[in-house]
């Protein structure tokens, strides 16, 4: 039989299952991480920027493999509650819209609804965790003992020198750039899925 869309899950499976999501990820991101907030940071020209592989190298011959993973609790501590409260919050909203609009399934939501949801759920995530993204980038630019701070010393220090702005600073840039992004990501897994449904649907009538 053609398959119909899947039921919405509950509020809590999405919590967790983006809760395990951003605790496996971190683990495979934080190198690059590392790297990429070390180039990003880095006075030397253009020209003389090492590249991807070689500044891996470079990091750990010279921390070793633990330079690698520098700040990892820093991202665990946004990486987990951000893919929590990130899924969790477009499973809200497009749940209550569905429940608003009298509709079965998001299959029937229109896609400026979709695109709201996604990009709201992007604006809450970043919002929620934004502190914990400072503190990792601060905690993997870092050389040496200062990079070794645990991530309520580092906290701690910011608010001392920067006040709580300090943990919100980028916040602009960072919804900004969530809205869109996250609005375009949801509307085209919704949409494939749709496709994939319907492809799915013809392949099954044929037969």
């Amino acid at each position: 039989s053609p398959p119909a869309p899947a039921a919405p899950l509950p509020v809590t499976t999405e919590l967790a299952a983006g809760a395990l999501t951003g605790f496996c990820t971190s683990i495979v991101m934080n190198p690059f991480e590392v790297i990429k907030t070390r180039i990003q940071m880095s006075n030397l020209a253009e020209a003389e920027r090492p590249s991807l592989f070689g500044a891996l190298h470079s990091v750990a011959r010279s921390e070793g493999v633990n330079g690698l993973f520098r700040g990892l609790t820093a991202l665990w501590a946004r990486d987990i509650p951000f893919n929590a409260f990130f899924f969790g919050t477009y499973e809200t909203l497009t749940t209550v819209m569905l429940r608003k609009s009298g509709l079965a399934s998001r299959d029937d939501l229109p896609s400026y609804k979709i695109c709201l949801a996604g990009g709201l759920a992007g604006v809450v995530g970043w919002t929620c965790v934004l502190p914990f993204d400072v503190v990792k980038t601060r905690l993997q630019a870092s050389v040496g003992p200062q990079g070794r701070t645990d991530i309520s010393g580092a906290i701690m220090q910011i608010v001392q020198r920067e006040g709580v702005a300090g943990l919100y600073r980028g916040w602009t840039a960072a919804v900004c750039r969530a809205f869109p992004a996250n609005a375009a990501m949801f509307l085209a897994v919704e949409t494939s899925q749709r496709i994939l449904r319907q492809m799915l649907n013809d392949k099954d009538h044929v037969r």
